[in-house]
C-alpha cells in the first residue's frame, strides 16, 4: 500500500543508511513453533510495499556499540579508549671505536676561484718532452748520398766496360760483314788482286803471297766453278777473343755457292792498324 501524497507510478529514490551488524545469535535463531509464516505471494502479481523511513540521525549509545550492534563504530567510541602505557626507553648503546685514521694534516685553506679558462699553478697538464730526431735524418741523408754515389759508379763502370764492348761488337758486325762481302765480290768478278788486298797472311796462311793466293783462287774456279752467290753470317766472338776490354779477333761463316759445289767458308778477322783484315780462312 502507499500513502496519499505519493502516486504508485513514481519510482522510489534510494536513501543512504548506515550498515548495521546484528549478533550471530539473533540471525541464527530459528522461527518459533506456531508462529505465523509470511504469506506466499502469487507469481506475477504486483505487491505494494510500505514507504521507506529513514533511520534516526541520533548517534547510537555505547551499549549498542560494545556488543557489535553498530559497525563501524562512530568517532566517539575511540575517544573513550584508554591510552596505552608508555614504552620503556631503550638501554644506551656502547660507543663503537672508529676505524678511520685521523687526518695527518689540517685541511688546506680555501682557494679563491680563478677566472674561467685558467688553472692554478702546478695543476695544469705537463708538457711532453720530445726527443730530437735530427740524427735520424742525418743518417738517412748519408745513406742516400752513398747509395746514389754507388749507383753512379756502377753505371760508369758498366758504361766503360760493357758499353765499350757493345760498341766494338756493333763495329765488327758492320765492318766484318762489309769486308766479307767485298772479298767474295772480288772473287766472283775474278779480280784476285783486289781480293788479296783484304787478306793479311797470318796463322795458317802465314807467308801466303799474292801470287800463291791468285793460283789457289784459279784452282777453285776451275775445279768447282765460278762463285754464283754468297751470304756472310753474324760475327762470332768467343771468350778467347776478348783481351781486357778489347776484342782482338772474331770469325764469320760465309755460305758460298759455286757452279758445282756448295760449302761454308770460315773467315777469321783481326784488327791490323785501324782496319779489320782476313788473317785466316779454311777455304777460298
Amino acid at each position: 500500500m502507499h500513502t496519499s501524497d505519493q502516486s504508485p507510478e513514481e519510482p522510489q529514490q534510494p536513501v543512504s543508511q548506515p550498515l548495521y551488524e546484528f549478533p550471530a545469535e539473533i540471525a541464527a535463531t530459528p522461527p518459533e513453533e506456531g508462529a505465523q509464516k509470511a504469506p506466499e505471494l502469487p507469481v506475477g502479481e504486483r505487491v505494494e510495499l510500505p514507504a521507506f523511513q529513514a533511520p534516526s540521525a541520533q548517534p547510537p549509545a555505547a551499549e549498542e556499540i560494545a556488543p557489535g550492534l553498530v559497525y563501524p563504530p562512530p568517532p566517539s567510541f575511540y575517544e573513550n579508549i584508554p591510552a596505552s602505557a608508555p614504552r620503556p626507553p631503550l638501554p644506551p648503546r656502547a660507543p663503537v671505536a672508529s676505524t678511520t685514521p685521523p687526518f695527518a694534516s689540517p685541511l688546506p685553506p680555501a682557494i679563491a676561484p680563478l677566472p674561467q679558462g685558467q688553472t692554478p699553478p702546478g695543476y695544469g697538464p705537463r708538457p711532453v718532452a720530445r726527443r730530437s730526431r735530427a740524427w735520424i735524418w742525418i743518417v738517412v741523408s748519408i745513406f742516400g748520398v752513398a747509395a746514389l754515389a754507388f749507383c753512379g759508379l756502377c753505371v760508369w763502370i758498366g758504361y766503360a766496360t760493357v758499353g765499350q764492348s757493345m760498341r766494338q761488337i756493333i763495329d765488327i758486325e758492320a765492318t766484318g760483314r762489309k769486308v766479307a762481302n767485298d772479298y767474295y765480290s772480288a772473287l766472283q768478278a775474278k779480280n784476285y788482286s783486289l781480293a788479296y788486298s783484304y787478306v793479311y797472311p797470318q796463322d795458317s796462311i802465314t807467308g801466303l803471297n799474292e801470287q800463291q793466293f791468285v793460283q789457289k783462287a784459279q784452282d777453285q774456279d776451275s775445279k768447282y766453278g765460278s762463285v754464283l752467290s754468297y751470304a756472310p753470317g753474324t760475327p762470332s766472338v768467343t771468350q778467347s777473343s776478348i783481351s781486357g776490354s778489347d776484342i782482338t779477333h772474331f770469325t764469320i761463316s760465309v755460305e758460298v755457292n759455286r757452279q758445282n759445289l756448295r760449302y761454308t767458308a770460315l773467315l777469321t778477322f783481326r784488327k791490323i792498324g785501324s782496319q779489320w783484315k782476313i788473317t785466316d780462312f779454311d777455304r777460298i
